[in-house]
C-alpha cells in the first residue's frame, strides 16, 4: 500500500539563489497534521567518474559550511536549459580537467 501525504498549505521561510526553504503543513497518516520542512535546490548533477585503473575520481573542495576542504565526487548545478549528460561532462571538465571516454546515466 502506498500512502501519500496531502499538502494543506505552504509558506517560504527563505528564498535564495541556489536554495529555497519552505514549510508545508500536510495531512499525514490517520488524518493527523504534520509539518514538513523542504529544501528546494537548483537542478544539479553528480558523477562517479571511474579512472582507467578502477579508482573513483575525487576532488578537494573548500566548503564554507564546514570550514575546511573536503573530498567529494565531481558535481555541480545545471545551467538553464542544459541536459543532465551535457552538464555532467561540463562539470567534470571544469572541476577536474578530465574528459569522459564514455558516460552512462545511472539515475535521475
Amino acid at each position: 500500500m502506498t500512502y501519500r501525504e496531502k499538502k494543506l498549505d505552504s509558506t517560504y521561510s527563505f528564498r535564495g539563489h541556489i536554495v529555497n526553504v519552505r514549510v508545508d503543513h500536510v495531512e499525514a497518516v490517520g488524518g493527523r497534521t504534520a509539518v514538513r520542512e523542504v529544501a528546494e535546490h537548483a537542478d544539479g548533477v553528480v558523477m562517479a567518474a571511474l579512472l582507467d585503473d578502477g579508482r573513483i575520481l575525487l576532488e578537494r573542495q573548500f566548503r564554507y559550511a564546514v570550514g575546511k576542504e573536503v573530498l567529494e565526487v565531481p558535481a555541480g548545478k545545471m545551467d538553464p536549459g542544459e541536459e543532465p549528460v551535457g552538464s555532467a561532462l561540463r562539470e567534470l571538465r571544469e572541476e577536474t580537467g578530465y574528459r569522459a571516454g564514455k558516460i552512462r546515466e545511472l539515475t535521475s
